[in-house]
């Protein structure tokens, strides 16, 4: 899985595909996500509200942020058409499954995932283990 999210960051080029037209603000998200995490407020619902409104900057933010990996990889794995290191990256980061799959079936200038590729991947969340996702994207 390690080789996939590492060739996925090598072939992916995010600005192309985000919500925001110009170029994402990362420092006033990540410096946001240290706000709302001092106040307790990072959390499932906060994400969740970021990917409903299309808020890629700030779930990606929270995402580094939560697991502890880097803007660059989580950038990556959210423009990616594959949706496995991205599932990890949820779990490493503590969100449950409903957070998750918003992430997943929400992400901009893709294609809806479909049921059976979702539930795939529901699967592969339940099954893995917080230790382990949380060794993969800390890379």
């Amino acid at each position: 899985m390690r080789g996939q999210i590492e060739t996925t960051i090598a072939n992916t080029d995010a600005t192309e595909i985000l919500c925001d037209p110009g170029p994402p603000d990362y420092a006033a998200a990540q410096a946001n996500m240290v706000e709302l995490n001092r106040k307790g407020r990072l959390n499932d619902s906060t994400v969740n509200r970021f990917a409903v409104r299309c808020d890629y900057t700030s779930v990606i933010a929270a995402l580094a942020f939560l697991s502890g990996s880097s803007i660059e990889v989580i950038e990556s794995l959210i423009v990616s058409n594959e949706v496995e290191g991205l599932v990890i990256a949820c779990k490493a980061s503590r969100l449950n499954w409903a957070t998750t799959s918003m992430i997943v079936g929400n992400r901009p200038g893709l294609p809806r995932i479909s049921a059976e590729d979702l539930e795939k991947a529901r699967q592969s969340f339940d099954s893995l283990p917080l230790s382990a996702a949380q060794r993969v994207v800390r890379f």
